[in-house]
């Protein structure tokens, strides 16, 4: 009988492997891995100080010698009860980072406010309806930004439509002028 066993298909892919640590020589190459090593790290430390109730901070500094840190809660209030031997339990939030936490909050909800306006004007915004005239659509439920958008509309073609009128009775009336004085009807608009 013969082998009805498959062998393994041949990798597209290099997979994930062991990498030498060693000094990257390439600058632009240093800078990629120094950005996501970070990451890295700063999400090793959030979550040990989620799992564990830990108060964490790092603070490291790139090759350009730019800070970069990372606390819970706080890295200044970390760093100042490590200095002042201070046991964990007393560390509290930072005055400045507390006053940062509030500005965000309050940045949070202006644009919490603008993105609900903005999602009402959307609401109100005029929806594409049967086909025919704009000015023939029923106008229930219209918010009032779109009511007076239709109201200076009509105004608008008002005045053209008198002006055409008026240009047409100015000159000869007939098909020159290209303005009929009467409705699909036959009703005399110039009364």
């Amino acid at each position: 009988m013969a082998d009805t066993s498959k062998a393994p298909l041949p990798r597209s892919t290099r997979g994930r492997q062991k990498i030498e640590i060693k000094k990257r020589e390439k600058v632009e190459i240093r800078r990629v891995t120094f950005t996501k090593r970070r990451k890295g790290l700063f999400e090793k430390a959030a979550e040990m100080s989620i799992l564990c109730g830990s108060k964490v901070a790092i603070l490291t500094f790139s090759e350009g010698r730019k800070a970069f840190c990372f606390g819970n809660p706080d890295p200044d209030a970390v760093l100042e009860g490590y200095l002042n031997g201070r046991s964990l339990g007393e560390i509290e939030p930072s005055g400045a980072y507390i006053q940062a936490l509030n500005e965000s909050k309050q940045l949070y909800l202006e644009a919490s406010m603008r993105l609900e306006r903005e999602r009402t004007k959307a609401k109100c915004a005029v929806q594409p309806g049967p086909p025919g005239f704009w000015w023939g659509s029923p106008m229930d439920g219209l918010c009032p930004e779109e009511l007076e958008y239709y109201h200076n509309a009509l105004e608008r073609m008002m005045k053209t439509v008198t002006a055409k009128i008026e240009e047409g009775s100015n000159m000869e009336p007939g098909p020159a002028s290209g303005l009929s004085s009467l409705d699909p009807q036959g009703n005399n608009l110039l009364v």
